[in-house]
């Protein structure tokens, strides 16, 4: 399907400007057993398919098949895409009219399944990437409280040793690296709050971007409209 010449093809055929006309199939005359089909030889009916492209987090295209009997009675999708595995003879529609709403109402729940197949999809997207920050704000969160407490258990050690210096000199050189230990400690905790900013940045960040993607957009095409005949 991604190959160039596929595509190409796929572009060429849905530019192609369709008219109503009636496509005879031939079941009878296949060597194929379809046997979702042997039951509308002899009967005649609708059909219809359109193009749906939703634009969201990202571009997804189907092609919906809506079919009907003269009779009114609704087919089943695969039962309509089956159609196009017979042979088939064109001929014009006779200017018998078409009743879409059978029709319109199938693609509708067609389409309505699929969204909800999409929103759910980008629901969990969204609950997986913002439950991934979350474990790297805790990851990050945790290795500096680490350091923090690390920290703090070298200052209060110090004091300890300090307070029981042998005399002044001793006391002042304990100081001084306690209060090189407690600089470090300060700006460990302007880390953890730096860190803690840049954690909620990110989610705001990821917040907006998929508020941007998921401002879907729906387009739909009717490709073409047949009636149907199994013979």
């Amino acid at each position: 399907m991604g190959h160039p010449l596929a595509q190409r093809i796929i572009d060429t055929c849905s530019n192609v400007s369709m008219t109503e006309r009636t496509l005879v199939f031939d079941y009878s005359g296949s060597p194929k057993k379809i046997f979702v089909l042997e039951e509308l030889v002899g009967q005649s009916g609708w059909l219809a398919a359109t193009s749906l492209t939703i634009s969201a987090l990202e571009i997804e295209d189907y092609i919906l098949f809506a079919g009907v009997t003269d009779s009114g009675r609704a087919l089943e999708v695969d039962k309509v895409r089956r159609f196009f595995s017979l042979e088939a003879k064109m001929t014009n529609t006779n200017g018998v009219k078409l009743v879409v709403a059978s029709l319109e109402n199938q693609y509708c729940k067609q389409k309505e399944e699929i969204l909800a197949v999409v929103n759910a999809r980008n629901g969990s997207y969204f609950e997986f990437e913002i439950e991934k920050i979350d474990k790297w704000g805790e990851d990050r969160r945790s290795s500096l409280k680490l350091t923090l407490k690390d920290l703090d258990e070298q200052v209060k050690d110090l004091k300890k040793q300090a307070r029981q210096a042998p005399n002044l000199p001793e006391k002042l050189k304990i100081e001084k690296e306690r209060r090189k230990l407690e600089s470090e400690r300060d700006e460990a905790w302007r880390n953890y709050d730096l860190a803690a900013r840049e954690i909620e940045k990110e989610k705001d960040k990821l917040i907006d971007d998929i508020e941007q993607k998921l401002d879907q957009r729906v387009e739909e095409e009717i490709l073409f409209i047949i009636r149907w005949q199994v013979i």
